[in-house]
């Protein structure tokens, strides 16, 4: 699944042109916001579109079950408990629930664990000599199948509808007709048959059309398309940061020098330096613990996963 957290028109509103000395083409900004939207899933250990998987999850002898990086559950259609064999038994959802005070890390983002409720059976069909009723401890030996993903204004009601028309075979198509719009705002994000993700730009109840960038991506009719939330405003301004601030050439040294002008690349104290790294792609196992903006990192440390603490 190809990640875009911002839009063309979120970078033309900030001054980038179609064309000149500092300007891009729609195809080279798509590509600028993939490649941002890229390092800010792995600098923050998260993501901000809605994902359909059937994850296998760690149970900790405990009350609660998660991701290791508490990616945010935006809604669980079903629980399993899975043996040794990978033979899988449906959890009873009466006896489990997503979320609550204990599990939130975050007031903007969703719930990102499970919690047994039932005091009296166990989720596990294998547990019947434990002693309390938690998630069973195991290497995967639980699978969530639903959507996950950090977003905003979530909907209570997920929006489900399907698209009516082919889309067209115009690389430059940026819209859909949809069996029905009810619903669907702007900047909300559709998901298509699961598949891949736009941010709507425009909706027309009068023809069911939905508006968004030109991207590579094909639908046909009976695609399922679902809507859940937003991308978070400040992933979204993050993205953009990024992108505006980072689409010179690396060749071009005059761009370069303006790009860094006025940012702090390195502090030292009587007994302590450190330097900030550049963005990069995480290629020659360098490992990228920084945007290299400043402002950017800050907004990143508010989205960012818990670190995973282990022992041996």
């Amino acid at each position: 699944m190809r990640f875009r957290y911002a839009t063309i028109k979120d970078l033309r509103d900030e001054g980038v042109q179609q064309s000149g000395a500092t300007g891009a083409n729609d195809e080279r900004i798509l590509a600028l916001i993939e490649r941002f939207s890229g390092l800010i899933n792995r600098l923050t250990d998260q993501w901000f579109l809605p994902q359909y998987l059937q994850q296998r999850v760690d149970g900790k002898d405990t009350q609660f079950l998660s991701f290791l990086n508490k990616i945010p559950i935006i809604q669980l259609d079903t629980l399993y408990a899975v043996n040794d064999v990978n033979d899988v038994t449906e959890v009873d959802s009466g006896l489990y629930a997503v979320g609550d005070r204990y599990v939130e890390l975050h007031r903007s983002r969703g719930p990102w664990g499970v919690r047994w409720t039932n005091t009296t059976k166990y989720p596990h069909p294998d547990q019947l000599f434990d002693l309390d009723p938690n998630f069973r401890e195991g290497a995967l030996n639980y699978r969530m199948d639903g959507y996950f993903g950090w977003l905003e204004n979530v909907k209570s009601t997920p929006v489900t509808t399907t698209v009516a028309i082919n889309m067209s075979a115009d690389p430059d198509s940026a819209v859909m007709e949809l069996d029905d719009v009810t619903g669907i705002l702007v900047d909300d994000v559709a998901l298509i048959r699961n598949e891949f993700a736009v941010i709507v730009s425009r909706v027309d109840p009068i023809t069911n059309k939905i508006y968004f960038d030109p991207i590579p991506e094909r639908a046909a009719a009976g695609d399922a398309v679902t809507v859940l939330g937003q991308v978070p405003e400040m992933i979204r301004w993050a993205t953009v940061l990024l992108a505006t601030r980072n689409r010179f050439r690396i060749t071009d040294t005059k761009s370069n020098r303006q790009r860094f002008a006025g940012r702090l690349i390195m502090e030292k104290t009587d007994n302590y330096q450190y330097r900030l790294s550049g963005p990069g792609d995480g290629s020659q196992g360098i490992d990228w613990s920084s945007s290299g903006d400043p402002e950017v990192d800050r907004i990143l440390s508010q989205y960012t996963a818990p670190l995973h603490v282990g022992y041996v």
